[in-house]
């Protein structure tokens, strides 16, 4: 199976493709390592054929608001557009109620990209700028679609 959960000798793989999608928009290492050490069991990768990750889903349970947040998702640039952010997301999704984000890209123009990506995956804005998939408990009205 292409996507597996993330275990600890994933995380060198983790932070190359963390340092290639998110470092330009002023995250850090510390970041992604505080992150990792509280990631939740649905945080995942997809996986090629020979082992190697192409890209990568981390949750966290962020208390003060009792829900699970999306932190990073990302996939080597080389790997976009080929269907495997959406299959780690489907996969994160099937275990994490309310769950929510903060779609984030380099420019504006990759930012609204970002938003109307999530938005196909059944993500609408929240009334505080973060887009969630299951306001309310009726996760039927905002299903995640098929990959």
């Amino acid at each position: 199976m292409p996507v597996r959960p993330l275990k600890t000798q994933h995380y060198s793989a983790v932070k190359s493709i963390y340092r290639e999608a998110f470092q330009r928009n002023g995250y850090t290492d510390k970041d992604l390592g505080r992150s990792w050490s509280k990631r939740l069991g649905a945080s995942c990768g997809y996986f090629n054929g020979h082992g190697d990750l192409l890209g990568f889903g981390l949750a966290i349970d962020r208390d003060r608001w009792r829900k699970n947040y999306i932190h990073f998702l990302a996939v080597y640039k080389k790997y976009r557009g080929c269907g495997y952010g959406s299959k780690i997301l489907h996969s994160m999704m099937k275990s994490l109620p309310n769950v929510y984000l903060w779609p984030e890209g380099d420019t504006d123009k990759e930012t609204d990209a970002l938003k109307g990506w999530y938005g196909s995956h059944g993500f609408r804005k929240s009334a505080k700028n973060f887009y969630v998939v299951h306001p309310y408990n009726t996760r039927s009205k905002s299903k995640p679609r098929p990959v």
